[in-house]
Formats: C-alpha cells, sequence, structure tokens
C-alpha cells in the first residue's frame, strides 16, 4: 500500500484530574502521518461521570488538525464492568463536528485489567 514504508509516528501525552465526581482527561500530542509526511496535531478532552458502581457515563470533543483540514467529532457513551470481573465494555455514538470528520460513527470496545505480582 502507498505511504506504508514512510516515516511516521505519533506522540500523546495525557493529564487526569478528579473533580468529584467526575474524572477528566485532557490529551494533547502531535506528529507526523505517513502516507504524505505532514506533521499533525491532536487533541481531546474526557469526562467519566459514575452512574453506578458499575457504570459510567463518558463524554469526549477531539479533534486533529492536519494542514488540509481539521478533523473534530464529539462522542457520547457508556462503560460497564461486570460485578466482579476485570474486563470493561464500552460504547459510544460519535458525531462529526467539521466538513473533514465522518458525520456519524459507532464505537465499541473491550479492555481487559491486571495486576503484575
Amino acid at each position: 500500500m502507498d505511504g506504508e514504508r514512510r516515516f511516521g509516528f505519533e506522540v500523546v501525552g495525557i493529564i487526569s484530574a478528579q473533580l468529584s465526581p467526575v474524572t477528566c482527561h485532557l490529551n494533547l500530542g502531535g506528529g507526523v502521518d505517513r502516507a504524505e509526511s505532514n506533521p499533525f496535531v491532536i487533541w481531546g478532552l474526557i469526562t467519566e461521570l459514575p452512574v453506578h458502581p458499575q457504570l459510567r457515563l463518558v463524554s469526549e470533543v477531539n479533534g486533529e488538525a492536519e494542514e488540509e483540514a481539521a478533523q473534530n467529532s464529539g462522542l457520547l457513551g457508556a462503560i460497564w464492568q461486570p460485578p466482579g470481573s476485570e474486563v470493561f465494555f464500552d460504547l459510544g455514538v460519535r458525531k462529526g463536528f467539521s466538513h473533514a470528520a465522518s458525520d456519524w460513527g459507532v464505537t465499541a470496545g473491550l479492555t481487559f485489567t491486571w495486576s503484575p505480582s
């Protein structure tokens, strides 16, 4: 595929804070894309609100700015952890805010946790 052998990278830093009862995560980063070697900036603000011991509501506003066009979007979703489990299920609906972003999208995920002993 074109661009697969080109140089590229992405670096993201995350700062989290507890503003009881909401947890906020601010993501900032950037890099160089592999397709055209263009620099880009990425950002995001995520909030989590616990509504039950096993359920959190999540919102996210994020974006990626390249030379051509910004891709900004928002997401509303939920994260569920079954009782006594180390597994998290998440589901979200994303809406694009800018012309370059997809109009609508659905995301789903599965996260496993463990502690090295």
